[in-house]
């Protein structure tokens, strides 16, 4: 499982050079047929606030509905990667940062700068239309 390995090498580069780390919380989006492989990472880094949550956990917490989400019900893995981003957002319930497994830290740096610089110069732009 190549995602294991990435996911595993990320939070490696995280406990390295994170400096908040303590005060941050990953949530490892995966599928349910390899949920096993994923706690195995989190006992690793039991030191690390990291909680791992199946994509039919999120989408029955958001729908209500049971939802198989076995790489074989896809045509794809795109479509699989994107409904695990977008659903990604019923896990947490402060800010958040959807990261791909393949990112790595590479110098020390303070996660709390990385939210304070995305709201203070965000790249989305929000227009209100006024009523005449």
């Amino acid at each position: 499982e190549p995602h294991r390995n990435y996911n595993f090498n990320f939070l490696k580069s995280f406990d390295e050079f994170c400096t908040d780390k303590e005060q941050v919380t990953i949530t490892l989006v995966v599928n349910s047929h390899n949920v096993q492989d994923f706690l195995r990472v989190k006992e690793h880094f039991k030191h690390l606030n990291i909680q791992v949550v199946t994509l039919s956990q999120l989408v029955k917490s958001v729908d209500g509905e049971h939802v198989s989400d076995h790489p074989s019900v896809f045509s794809h893995k795109y479509p699989l990667q994107a409904m695990k981003k977008l659903f990604a957002f019923s896990a947490v319930d402060s800010d958040y940062i959807v990261m791909d497994s393949e990112n790595l830290c590479l110098k020390k740096f303070e996660f709390s700068k990385v939210f304070q610089n995305m709201k203070e110069k965000s790249i989305l732009l929000f227009i209100s239309a006024k009523s005449t």
